[in-house]
């Protein structure tokens, strides 16, 4: 695109079913960096999406209509059934404004956004960097539900994708138009620091997907051989009582730190004190098609990783060599996997310096964003012509 092109505004309206703010998951924080793209490019931007506090958010963006969908966040009960609610707000939403292109983030937000489009004529670029529905423990809606978020990305003009495992997963369903834009990690704040690493360190989501029950029984094996080691998590979700319940009846209490959920600017330094990060994620069709933002934040730290055997995570471990897998479910396979990095200094530092080296050339959020950003531009443009 001309630099003629970038600098006539555009507006875009930025859907999303994350809580724009404060910001909680992975899914946010790539919506809060694309909006600032937007707005750095001087587009007139307008925010759909969940608001907690939307005047934290208005003085965080500036002066930009933010049009709150209520305050849901995904750490609720019957989330499948307020997911409903939440579309419909959406749809209502986008219906009392006009845009130049929609950019909606997961299907929550992209299937009332296709709705609009096929109804007011306003292109769509689509975020499709989770498979929301594959997550779900209602069967309808695991067995359903990808066929909605199929249909979604079939219909918009772009999908982006962030892997080339979810884009061919794509391809073998029929969905042609798609870009690779993978997540990103604010290199200003998350650096390698000089400080005494102490914990072993899961940072995201605790659902029961997210795997954590494994790691104390994992911490049990590796206390055996290094029983000075220290247990870093920090999260929230359904699972997390149950984790404490778990490390306690283990006899792990003086061995964990749980933190529960922690505003995203304190992760820098408890990633800058910590020596190995987790990623313990289970098999189901959601996580076949995840790459965590965890991970780019743990190699921007100087943190090898110890992740999953899935798909995404086995694509991301080979592209940066800053990580190694284990059997997903398996706790004596992630024992294994942290006592090799715990016993092997010298590949301990080739990972790390791996990691930070793949962070610098391919997960800057200015530059990604900023590349989501151009595709959006591009989109309207073609429309325009069209």
């Amino acid at each position: 695109m001309s630099a003629q092109q970038a600098q006539t505004p555009l507006r875009i309206g930025v859907v999303s079913h994350d809580c724009f703010w404060p910001l909680k998951g992975g899914g946010g924080i790539r919506v809060y960096w694309v909006t600032k793209a937007m707005i750095q490019r001087q587009h007139d931007i307008s925010v759909i999406a969940p608001v907690q506090k939307k005047a934290e958010a208005e003085e965080e963006f500036g002066p930009i209509p933010v049009l709150s969908a209520g305050k849901l966040t995904r750490f609720v009960r019957f989330k499948e059934i307020k997911y409903i609610g939440l579309m419909v707000r959406i749809f209502l939403k986008l219906l009392c404004k006009r845009f130049d292109v929609l950019y909606a983030h997961n299907a929550v937000a992209g299937l009332p956004t296709i709705l609009i489009s096929k109804l007011k004529k306003i292109p769509v670029v689509f975020d499709f960097d989770d498979l929301l529905t594959g997550y779900s423990k209602i069967s309808f809606v695991y067995r359903f539900g990808p066929k909605m978020e199929r249909w979604v990305a079939k219909r918009a003009h772009l999908t982006i994708v962030n892997s080339s495992v979810v884009q061919q997963w794509c391809r073998d369903h029929g969905i042609h138009r798609t870009v690779i834009i993978r997540h990103g990690v604010d290199l200003s704040r998350f650096k390698a620091a000089e400080r005494e690493r102490k914990y072993i360190t899961f940072t995201g989501g605790m659902e029961v997907n997210d795997g954590v029950l494994l790691i104390p029984q994992a911490a049990q094996e590796v206390l055996k051989e290094f029983p000075d080691e220290m247990f870093m998590m920090v999260g929230d979700g359904k699972d997390k009582e149950n984790l404490r319940q778990r490390v306690e009846a283990l006899g792990l209490t003086h061995s964990f730190v749980l933190k529960g959920w922690m505003d995203q600017r304190k992760i820098p330094g408890i990633l800058a004190e910590s020596k190995i990060g987790l990623i313990t994620m289970l098999k189901v069709s959601a996580t076949e098609l995840s790459t965590r933002l965890s991970s780019y934040e743990y190699m921007a730290s100087g943190v090898p990783f110890v992740t999953s055997d899935l798909d995404c995570s086995q694509e991301q471990v080979l592209e940066s060599n800053a990580g190694i897998p284990f059997e997903n479910g398996n706790p004596q396979s992630l024992a294994q996997r942290i006592l090799e990095l715990l016993r092997n200094k010298d590949l301990w530092k080739r990972l790390s310096q791996n990691g930070l080296r793949y962070v610098k050339e391919h997960a800057d959020w200015r530059q990604n964003a900023r590349a989501i950003c151009l595709v959006c531009e591009k989109v309207a443009l073609e429309e325009k012509i069209d």
